[in-house]
């Protein structure tokens, strides 16, 4: 409808028909919207979920925040304006708001057009609650807009059309018609018309190959009407049907000619009917699409669900967010404000300053505890958390900041490097780069000539690659020699950079090794990195048959026919005595058969880039695994292995380490309800089921933002920091209402850190601990079926049955200081242990809570000392960021890991040397390739470093053991009888498993070599934060557990062992970090300087209170898996409740739920202690062996002969009780653990920062 063409008339374009449809599919809007995202960009293969419209439509009916409209959302706005950051699910209601009411403010007329008032209306301005608790007309209504936008506001999608169009709108040109470049979109491609018309003059719509089919009348009359007639398969041809009834029958006489509406009605059932062909595939691709995110987040909750049934895969190194994780910072420059000083007459900002920002985000809970969030993409591997936020907050992280210097430039600041137009960088001044340093980064400056690079110091070239040591074994399958002499290697003998006793530490110098590390990760594209196409091409990982997806899958089928062909080897094992003495030997060879493919496929899923490798693995583990779950209650290998352990000859063959592996695959048989009659079996594997489905929810439920919290405006008056409270005050000034903070946001933090109204941060701590009934009711579900299935298999509570194989050992009756009810039902050892731990921690704890409470005091100006609440800790007590105890220049990569070198060079004898890799030896080209070297018996293991951030990678830090040691030359394959039939079927199977055996000097035998791939997410070419410095001795820490934990059998080898144990060697590590002999290794020329320097670390008075809260948590964790959990009402909140008013420090807020966000109940179910319990021991190895000389070679043996060399194959309480010369703990009963409870728990290494 058009007005008068009168200048003095407002001129109105086309009105769209009215609707009451209460379906969005009966909307117009939804296919337009949906077509454009076909069209116009790639969303649709991009965004999780989104494959048919119905998709779309689901989405826009959920009142609950969701991926899709997320995803949507931050792409359309990220077109409209690409520098719009704050994108995150938690935010992007108020950056749409934002976003929107700037182009609402001109007289651009939008669907929100006010004719009265001859403006736009803004839609949220009388909006109860954010974008996704709309309903879904309003949701329809804001994404139409944002299309409609896009169409003419973005330049990308204009050309497009225009191109199409032949339009061009330069003077001088003339309209040239369509294109026919072959790239560019057709009109036909982008126009969206009728795929035809009935005899009615009705419309039929289509947008995809999906059977979704429109009906409308004409569009172009305000009575037009629009509906959905079929979205199934079945909907779709049954309205060919119903058309073909409607076809025309009569037969025409001669010169007669059909109608068009007829004609058009003829036209219309063959476009159908030609389309079904397409809809069968397109079906067919969705339903894979959907089985692969099932897989996906199936993979997700397999490893955060408990072991019920134990696969005896290789534990993968992962700590939970414990203690390490309390303090979580912003990672903006914003969040490093200042904050007042709690004087009455003194308003000076406290001396805290400096950008250093860590890329944790804060979620408070319900203990006062900054926790990193939970991830809705957890993966199950057993990883670290210290790096990465949730991937929806890290759209708002950006590289570090460095040193930074200026030059003149006409070059664009996109790129750092140009090969034809290099940036010319000012000669000399202030802003010109030194001799030694390196420009790393280039961003724009405020003009267009000046850009600014982020430059830091980096080490020299290393000399060619000239005895640089270290030797291969002598039975490697790799042709080792041929490598080295093509990087100038000398592996003839061995490195001997070791130092008696009593040399100065500090002066030992910077191998070539050493610096060529700094090198291969500081400047990747070195010469040394230039070599590696020179060597011959192989497979992943050495592997010369996997050089393709399909290959995996190859590998897979043929060690399923292997581990067959084993299994019934071992079943009847009873023909001879000799088969019975070789059962613990066959059963290891049969674990790392099936591990070994298993643990490659889980690398694989979480770091490769290519989704044809990603689908391949995912087919292997879960093949694999469900092989592996029928193996756990196979009743012959169980039988075989009870004949065996039985016979008191055979036993007395056995080693420590064959009988120790022996007994934990008895342990897990057993775990698996094998001894029980067939029955009770199958009752097993249902509750099993319902834990796996149980965990899977309560882990989605905990990474599902909860309701937002109303902050008044008045509330948020005297805010002081300079970024964030700015924002939040603006946007509350420009939307004039109230505020809506969804927890665990940016503002979430920022408000519990800096808002003095106590109301405001109560609202925000409210909201971020509350949880809807039914997760709870999930929760005490779960908590119930793990107690009953224990109690299935004849232990008397979950905690008993899970703790059997810790260093906790046997539970029994509970003990706590104060009954609790049923929360005092924990296993007798861990009981004691948190028993003395709460005692030890809490005066220090209380005298923590006084000061804030005289901070809370002084601030309200209140006559009595106030009651710290749990919205206090962080208002009263902010967090400081991480830094080193010493000043240090800038760390990198490379500066980082040459430390590493020497460090373990001057405790163990070894030391880390780059290599060049094979083509296709790595599955990225980020991924740098180590050889660990001994300096006696040359390469030990190799360790993969995959160290950058990059698009579809796992979040977080991460070490995967891909191959564990284990002795090969005593295998026995030919008893297998493998038929000769079988042998070209099973050929890559054996050929993957034959690579990198060694004979090592000095040791029996030939060894298959660990290879782990350590996996982290750093900015590229940044200087490292003290966190991430620190996340690295974590990982490296688990790495070299690895590597000397060299074994006779691959099920203790390494980081196979307890759970309440793993963490030992990597916590260890961090305590070097505080010592300034060990960080002088990070200067390759001049080490005496940091070393003389004295380490002045702030302990952080608060850090105690966190403590105790974290070990409230680990009393929790006992309680909930107590026997206590299947008496009649249950109540998990009041149990909390009833622990924290009790024995905790600060009072349980009423109406709140925290317990359900405490997600580690999945991962971590009756063995959250363990992490606290590791710190201890840790602290306490560090201060009696290591703290005087962090360097001593004598005290590094020590520790690598006693410790680090029996992965898990000795009792852990004999080789802490031998490293500490404290046989008291040898036995590991209830007075060990009472005695590791009261050992100080020292704070985290550098948490406090220099002061």
């Amino acid at each position: 409808m058009s007005g008068p063409a009168s200048g003095s008339a407002d001129r109105r374009g086309h009105v769209c028909p009215p609707s009451d449809a209460a379906h969005p599919s009966d909307r117009w809007e939804s296919m337009f919207i949906y077509s454009f995202i076909c069209k116009f960009t790639n969303l649709r293969a991009k965004v999780e979920g989104l494959e048919t419209p119905m998709d779309l439509e689901e989405a826009l009916l959920s009142r609950e925040p969701n991926t899709i409209l997320t995803e949507l959302l931050a792409r359309f706005i990220l077109n409209l304006k690409p520098q719009t950051r704050n994108l995150s699910i938690d935010q992007i209601s108020t950056t749409v708001a934002s976003v929107l009411g700037d182009y609402l403010k001109s007289n651009e007329r939008t669907i929100f057009w006010d004719d009265y008032l001859k403006l736009n209306k803004d839609p949220f301005e009388d909006l109860d609650g954010g974008f996704f608790s709309a309903d879904w007309d309003f949701k329809l209504k804001i994404l139409r807009q944002l299309v409609e936008l896009q169409l003419t506001h973005n330049s990308d999608i204009k050309n497009t059309i225009d191109r199409a169009w032949g339009v061009s709108h330069r003077k001088k040109d003339t309209a040239t018609g369509q294109t026919d470049s072959s790239e560019a979109a057709t009109q036909a491609e982008l126009q969206h018309v009728p795929i035809g018309q009935d005899v009615q003059r009705k419309r039929y719509w289509v947008v995809d190959d999906s059977p979704r089919l429109y009906v409308s009348t004409n569009p172009w009359k305000i009575t037009a009407t629009f509906q959905t007639v079929a979205s199934t398969r079945e909907e779709y041809l049954e309205v060919i049907e119903n058309l073909k009834k409607d076809l025309p029958t009569t037969q025409l006489k001669k010169g007669e000619r059909r109608s068009k509406m007829e004609l058009s009605h003829i036209s219309l059932v063959s476009s159908l009917e030609e389309r079904i062909d397409a809809i069968d595939i397109e079906l067919a691709r969705v339903e894979k699409a959907r089985k692969k995110i099932e897989q996906r987040r199936a993979a997700i909750a397999r490893a955060a669900q408990v072991e019920v049934r134990t696969t005896r895969t290789r534990r993968q190194a992962r700590k939970p967010d414990y203690d390490d994780g309390d303090f979580n910072y912003q990672d903006t420059p914003e969040m490093d404000d200042e904050f007042e000083e709690f004087d009455d007459d003194d308003d000076r900002p406290s001396r805290r300053a400096g950008t250093r920002r860590s890329t944790r985000t804060a979620v408070v809970n319900a203990n006062n505890q900054r926790q990193a969030a939970t991830e809705p993409q957890w993966r199950g591997e057993r990883r670290s958390l210290r790096l990465g936020a949730a991937p929806d907050t890290q759209l708002d992280l950006e590289p570090p900041k460095k040193r930074a210097r200026t030059e003149d430039s006409t070059m664009s600041s996109s790129g750092a490097e140009s090969s034809s137009h290099a940036p010319k960088f000012q000669p000399s001044g202030a802003a010109a780069l030194r001799p030694n340093e390196v420009a790393m980064e280039q961003v724009a400056g405020k003009r267009k000539s000046k850009f600014w690079v982020y430059a830091v110091e980096g080490a020299s070239d290393p000399e060619p690659f000239e005895n640089g040591g270290g030797g291969g074994g002598a039975d490697e399958t790799i042709d080792a020699e041929s490598q080295a002499e093509s990087m100038d290697i000398d592996t003839s003998t061995p490195v001997t950079n070791g130092k008696p006793n009593g040399v100065d530490h500090a002066e030992d110098p910077a191998s070539v090794d050493d610096k060529a590390l700094a090198t291969i990760f500081d400047r990747p594209k070195s010469k040394f990195g230039s070599i590696a196409g020179s060597l011959s091409p192989t497979g992943l990982f050495g592997h010369k048959s996997l050089t393709r997806p399909e290959a995996l899958i190859e590998l897979t089928d043929a060690t399923l026919i292997r581990a067959q062909i084993l299994t019934d080897r071992i079943v009847d094992a009873h023909r001879s005595r000799e088969e019975l003495m070789l059962v613990v030997k066959n059963l290891d060879r049969l674990s790392d058969l099936l591990c070994g493919v298993i643990d490659l496929a889980e690398l694989v899923q979480n770091a490769h880039p290519e989704q044809l490798w990603v689908e391949a693995a995912n087919f292997a583990h879960e093949k694999l695994c469900n092989f592996m779950n029928v193996l756990n209650t196979h009743t012959g290998l169980y039988e075989v292995l009870k004949t065996v352990l039985n016979d008191s000859e055979i036993r007395k063959t056995l080693s420590r380490e064959a009988l120790a592996t022996a007994l934990i695959f008895s342990r897990d048989f057993e775990n698996s309800a094998i001894h029980l009659p067939p029955d009770k079996r199958n009752r097993f594997v249902d509750l099993s089921s319902d834990i796996l489905v149980l965990g899977r929810q309560f882990l989605q439920g905990t990474s599902t933002p909860g309701p937002p919290a109303s902050i008044k405006p008045a509330e948020l008056a005297g805010l002081k920091d300079q970024g964030m409270g700015v924002r939040l005050q603006l946007q509350a000034r420009f939307t004039q209402r109230d505020l809506l903070v969804y927890p665990g946001s940016l503002q979430a933090q920022m408000i519990m850190r800096s808002a003095p109204a106590e109301e405001a941060r109560r609202r925000v701590y409210i909201a971020s601990n509350s949880s809807p009934v039914e997760h709870i009711q999930v929760l005490e579900e779960l908590l119930r079926k793990r107690a009953e299935l224990a109690q299935l298999v004849g232990k008397p509570s979950f905690a008993a049955m899970t703790l059997e194989d810790k260093m906790a050992k046997s539970p029994g009756a509970l003990q706590l200081k104060v009954a609790l009810h049923l929360l005092i039902c924990y296993a007798a050892n861990v009981g004691h242990f948190i028993d003395a731990l709460l005692d030890h921690t809490r005066p220090a704890a209380q005298s923590a809570l006084h000061a804030l409470s005289q901070r809370k005091q002084t601030h309200l100006r209140i006559p009595s000392l106030p009651v710290i609440q749990a919205w206090d800790r962080d208002f009263y007590c902010p967090p400081e960021p991480p830094a080193p105890p010493i000043a240090l220049p800038p760390l990198t990569l490379g500066t980082v890991f040459m430390g590493l070198s020497r460090l373990f060079r001057h405790l163990y004898g070894v030391s880390l040397r780059p290599v060049s890799v094979q083509a296709g030896e790595t599955y990225h080209a980020d991924v740098t390739k180590l050889e660990v070297v001994d300096e006696t018996k040359g390469v030990i293991g190799w360790i993969y470093a995959d160290l950058y951030a990059r698009r579809g990678k796992a979040s977080g830090a991460a070490h995967y053991t891909v191959r564990c040691s284990r002795r090969t030359d005593d295998d026995d394959e030919a008893g297998d009888l493998i038929g000769a039939e079988l042998e070209p079927h099973i050929a890559i199977s054996k050929n993957f498993e034959a690579v990198k055996r060694h004979v090592l000097p000095g040791q029996d035998g030939t060894y298959q070599l660990p290879l782990v791939v350590l996996v982290c997410e750093f900015w590229r070419g940044s200087v490292l934060q003290w966190h991430e410095v620190s996340t690295l001795f974590h990982e490296m820490g688990h790495a070299m557990h690895s590597m000397i934990g060299r074994t006779e059998y691959q099920n203790v080898s390494g980081t196979r062992c307890a759970t309440d144990f793993v963490e030992l060697p990597s916590i260890l590590m961090e305590h070097f970090l505080s010592s300034p002999s060990v960080l002088s290794l990070f200067d390759a020329e001049d080490s005496t300087t940091l070393a003389r320097q004295s380490a002045n670390q702030h302990v952080d008075p608060c850090h105690s209170i966190d403590t105790y809260s974290q070990i409230l948590l680990a009393a929790l964790d006992q309680g909930y898996h107590s026997p206590s959990v299947l008496e009649s009402g249950f109540d998990s909140t009041a149990e909390l409740a009833r622990l924290h008013n009790t024995r905790g420090l600060i009072p349980h807020v009423p109406g709140t739920s925290s317990q359900a966000h405490f997600g580690h109940l999945v991962g971590y179910a009756a063995t959250y202690y363990s992490y606290l319990f590791d710190r201890a021991i840790a602290s306490r190895v560090w201060r009696n062996v290591f703290s005087e000389d962090p360097l001593d070679r004598e005290k590094g043996e020590q520790y690598k002969q006693e410790v680090l060399r029996y992965g898990g194959g000795k009792d852990p309480w004999k080789m802490v009780s031998t490293l500490l010369s404290t046989p008291q703990l040898e036995e590991g009963d209830a007075q060990a653990m009472r005695e590791v409870g009261r050992w100080r728990i020292e704070d985290d290494v550098g948490e406090g920062g220099l002061h």
